[in-house]
């Protein structure tokens, strides 16, 4: 898993809850439309970056590598 998937499935957690609240508001429901746009754009980059350095072999399109927090890097 990456940073940059991480954006595709957050922006579309945040695009479903702004259509459903937009059925009662249509500013709403137009500002789900861009982030819409936001989250296809980000899907696609997403999809071509892994595409192009796999198939290369190298980190053309950089896509963030996720590193998962550890106990010892919480601040309680």
């Amino acid at each position: 898993i990456s940073k940059a998937l991480s954006v595709v499935f957050g922006s579309l957690v945040l695009l479903f809850a702004l259509l459903a609240i937009g059925e009662y508001s249509t500013a709403i429901h137009k500002i789900a439309g861009y982030v819409g746009l936001f989250c296809g754009g980000s899907a696609i980059y997403t999809g071509y970056a892994t595409l192009l350095n796999a198939t290369w072999k190298g980190n053309f399109l950089p896509l963030g590598p996720y590193t998962a927090p550890t106990i010892s890097d919480s601040k309680v």
